[in-house]
């Protein structure tokens, strides 16, 4: 009994907090549509820099910084605009970042 609880306390601390990693070479893209009509009364589109930790490609420190997203119906997404584009915590623009995280 005490290594079920154990095991069971183990799988909720590591999905509550592990980070998602994104690759910055694929973009950000929407959910699909299970079914059904999609509403989108009160939903906008616009730009937004988000929070985010990325590695540098051939390095494997970790640093903050801002990732620009395209929110469009609730949804961060990239388009044209956005893709692969990351500023470091002074605003400047990074590249060749290999992969990201929202914090």
């Amino acid at each position: 009994m005490k290594y079920a609880l154990a095991l069971l306390v183990l799988f909720v601390y590591t999905s509550a907090f592990s980070q998602q990693w994104h690759p910055a070479n694929k973009k950000l893209r929407s959910p699909k549509r299970t079914g059904g009509y999609y509403v989108t009364v009160g939903y906008s589109s616009w730009y937004d820099t988000l929070p985010c930790t990325y590695i540098i490609k051939h390095s494997a420190i970790t640093q903050k910084g801002y990732k620009v997203v395209y929110v469009h119906n609730g949804h961060y997404t990239d388009n044209v605009r956005t893709f692969q584009v990351f500023y470091d915590e002074h605003r400047n623009r990074i590249r060749n970042v290999e992969r990201f995280y929202f914090n």
